[in-house]
């Protein structure tokens, strides 16, 4: 049964997986800004395909868990270098807005 309710859900994501990615394209060609908002989406995904949580980045996590893994900190200086065109200390950035975006949530519900 468990089988079949994720080969369900495969046919269900793997269409709006492509959608996303030739949505991406797009924006990217087109300069569009809300690409990030589905480049950011596509990057929780990875993280909960992982084994991490899903409201999280994978530049988030690797900046919590430097500290206690070799792999993770790789990882974490792999994405700095990636993103210092844009953005210096990228990891740590997204850790700072992703926790900074949970205490405005947490303070709306309570």
């Amino acid at each position: 049964m468990v089988r079949i309710r994720l080969l369900i859900a495969l046919a269900l994501c793997l269409p709006a997986c492509i959608m996303m990615l030739l949505h991406l394209l797009c924006c990217v060609i087109a300069g569009h800004t809300r690409g990030f908002v589905v480049a950011f989406g596509l990057d929780q995904a990875a993280n909960g395909s992982l084994g991490g949580d899903p409201d999280e980045t994978l530049c988030s996590r690797a900046w919590r868990l430097q500290l206690y893994s070799r792999r993770w900190n790789m990882l974490r200086h792999f994405f700095d270098w990636l993103f210092s065109p844009v953005e210096a200390d990228h990891c740590h950035n997204v850790y700072m807005r992703e926790l900074a975006a949970r205490e405005r949530w947490n303070n709306k519900q309570g």
